[in-house]
């Protein structure tokens, strides 16, 4: 399913999907996470899912548009979703690129992102 140099682990943690998204963020690991992703959310239905951005250090704008995809196909699935803890470097720099986070519902740590999504 996946290319042999991806690695994609969806965590389930109480009524919750966390995902850690580890890097570097790219077209594969998006592509991946897509894949494995849905396959999960076909069978099963969690409150949430989170996408563990803790060790993510760079992003690009093209990639955290692939970050945006990816949450909007979770909500379509009927997962709410939220980002936790992205960086402040990584923040620094989607501001400084212009980025649209509007969208994005983010928390600082996994266990803040699970109230938000409650």
């Amino acid at each position: 399913m996946n290319e042999p140099d991806v690695s994609v682990v969806l965590q389930p943690v109480g009524d919750f999907l966390v995902v850690p998204v580890q890097g570097p963020v790219n077209g594969d690991l998006l592509k991946a996470l897509t894949t494995d992703l849905l396959a999960y959310l076909e069978n099963h239905n969690p409150a949430g899912v989170i996408f563990d951005m803790a060790g993510i250090k760079v992003l690009d704008l093209h990639d955290f548009l692939g970050l945006r995809h990816l949450a909007d196909t979770a909500n379509l699935m009927g997962a709410d979703s939220a980002f936790a803890g992205i960086q402040p470097g990584v923040a620094a720099g989607l501001t400084m690129l212009d980025a649209d986070t509007s969208w994005i519902n983010a928390a600082v740590n996994v266990e803040r992102a699970m109230s938000r999504l409650q």
